[in-house]
Parts: C-alpha cells; structure tokens; sequence
C-alpha cells in the first residue's frame, strides 16, 4: 500500500519577518531550607515569525529531500536560517507562540543525521483515501513531517551515510541519486578513493 504524506504549512514571504529571541537568567521567588533564593532554569534561544505575509506551501512535495537538508544542520545559526527559509517548525514557531527552541531543534537535527529515528510522540491523522489504495499522513508540525519523511525513505532504501564523511543523504528518483549510491557527492567519491589510493 502507498502511504502519502499530506502536509501543508506556512512561512513568512520575506526571510527577516522573524524574530530571534535571546536567552535570559530567570530568578524564582521560592526559598531554599536555608533561606537562599534559588536560580531555576535558563529560556533557551528561540525564533518567532512575526506573521506579516504568511505563504501557505507544501515543502516536502517542493524539497523531496528537505530532511537531508534539516540532517546537515550543524549549529544554532543554521537553525535559524532553515526557519526563516522553510518556515517554523512547530506550532510554537508562529505569532503568539513562545518560539521554537533552537537547541532542541539542532538536537533533533543531530539525532537525525545519527540515524536515530525514534523522535518521540508522533501524532498524526490517518486517512485511506478512495481510487487506488493508499494511506495519507497528515503530519501536525514541520518537525514530525521531517521525521515521517526521513523514516519512510530509511524504510525504503533511500536515506544513505555518506561513506567518506558520514553525512546523511537521500537517493531515489526525488534526490537525484542513485539508490546504491555511497557518497553523498563527488567530491566525497573522489576524495575517498585518492586516500584509499594513497594508503
């Protein structure tokens, strides 16, 4: 049976309508047993879209390999620039939300490019529609939409390590790889294959 992933989301039109929110010390009222306030927690850096000219889209039928873009992410201001690129990547993320938190966002982009894909609580509608017989996902987040997208290429062959420098790729008719493909570019076969040669 062909499972479809339905999944469409917002992003700002113009890249700068969001905003970065900076980190910040919170002091609690409450009282340690020896009189001393106690420091709790730290707001972790987040992004908020202000919600100017929101442009409804679908990104994973436009980027069939969004989750090997997301997977490559390798600090908090590549976050910052995938979100204002691709949109939020919860419900967190747009006008009246708190923001989504970077340093989990760059954990769960790390946990991805590691091959892990367990993420945590997915809740999505399913749905069989009529004709040929398929089943659609309809995914609440662009995070679990990533997730369900990497998860469904892993299941059919088509998300790779790259043999030379370890990154996550995707192959298949969509990425413009072949399936059996080791390297994630021709830099990296090349590169290989001279050192192997050197050795």
């Amino acid at each position: 049976m062909e499972v479809e992933i339905n999944f469409t989301w917002c992003r700002e039109c113009n890249s700068r309508d969001y905003i970065e929110i900076e980190p910040t010390r919170t002091k609690v009222s409450a009282t340690t047993i020896l009189g001393r306030a106690i420091e709790m927690g730290e707001m972790m850096p987040r992004i908020v879209a202000k919600g100017v000219r929101l442009d409804r889209y679908q990104p994973l039928k436009e980027f069939p390999d969004l989750y090997e873009r997301f997977a490559q992410l390798q600090t908090q201001a590549d976050v910052v620039k995938f979100i204002r690129t691709f949109g939020p990547l919860t419900e967190a993320g747009f006008p009246k939300g708190q923001g989504d938190n970077l340093v989990t966002a760059l954990s769960s982009a790390k946990g991805m490019k590691a091959g892990n894909i367990y993420h945590g609580h997915i809740v999505s509608v399913l749905r069989l529609v009529e004709g040929p017989t398929r089943l659609q996902i309809e995914p609440p987040s662009l995070i679990d939409a990533l997730w369900i997208q990497f998860a469904q290429d892993v299941s059919r062959g088509d998300a790779r390590v790259c043999k030379q420098c370890g990154a996550l790729f995707a192959t298949g008719p969509d990425a413009k790889r072949k399936r059996r493909a080791l390297f994630c570019s021709d830099e990296c076969k090349i590169r290989f294959f001279s050192l192997k040669r050197s050795r």
